[in-house]
């Protein structure tokens, strides 16, 4: 980057260096034909190489100002922020569901949503997706995760991520072991803000520039074998006592 750089300036250098000597050449031509016609100062005084020279460098200068100003402009805001305070995703365990509303999600189909049956290694899973908006009471996806596998399990790190242009936000949480796992995937009720750089300052994301702005969602189970001596750190948790992951991502 060093050297790019160092390129550069030599280039803008040599610009105004060489616009001057292509000037001389054509300023001398000028005042040599004037002199032998005998015309000597007559006539329109053409400006010096130096001058042109000058003036070069500064339209260069001036340029690089203006770029300088349109990148500004355009980079004040060039990431965004994800706050999903609002959003219902979350993971709950077997036992959770049980008696709720999601309980219906038991493998069957569920008026107004497809059904997907799939493997996944040693994970079994049934991917409810709804067939259209559904509001702020029913979510997006429920997904639905068995583990067939034979590890000893004492643990799960569930963790729903939104992904937008330059901007993220991800959300994890610590289950219990469980028979299965109900992802709740809600891809609506999402607010995205424009950030300021300089003044930190927050510009809600319009529905036209939306989609272009929320690319995906992600969803991460991380099966967990953790001692009787427990853990103080979730990322080292997540490290050290992994026994078996699944993830999977969402379109909005």
């Amino acid at each position: 980057m060093a050297v790019i750089i160092i390129l550069l300036i030599i280039g803008a250098g040599l610009i105004p260096f060489c616009a001057a000597m292509i000037y001389k050449m054509f300023y001398n031509r000028h005042l040599n034909s004037a002199l032998e016609v005998g015309e000597g100062a007559k006539g329109r005084r053409w400006l010096s190489p130096l001058a042109v020279g000058l003036m070069t460098l500064a339209a260069e200068v001036l340029a690089l100002i203006i770029c300088v100003m349109l990148f500004s402009v355009n980079t004040k805001s060039n990431y965004v922020e994800i706050d999903s305070t609002q959003n219902v995703s979350g993971t709950y365990t077997q036992e959770e569901v049980a008696g709720g509303p999601y309980a219906v999600f038991d493998g069957g189909e569920v008026k107004g949503y497809d059904l997907e049956k799939n493997k996944d290694g040693d994970f079994a899973y049934s991917l409810y997706t709804a067939k259209g908006k559904t509001g702020e009471m029913l979510p997006s996806y429920i997904l639905v995760v068995e583990y067939k596998g034979d590890k000893k399990v004492t643990d799960a790190y569930c963790e729903t991520g939104f992904e937008g242009k330059d901007g993220a936000s991800a959300e994890g949480e610590v289950k219990d072991a469980s028979g299965k796992y109900y992802a709740v995937i809600d891809t609506d009720n999402v607010n995205i803000y424009y950030v300021d750089q300089k003044t930190g300052e927050l510009t809600p994301v319009s529905d036209k520039d939306y989609s272009d702005n929320f690319s995906k969602v992600t969803y991460k189970l991380v099966l967990l074998d953790v001692p009787g001596g427990g853990y103080s750190d979730m990322d080292e948790a997540v490290s050290q006592f992994a026994v078996d992951s699944f993830e999977m991502e969402f379109d909005r």
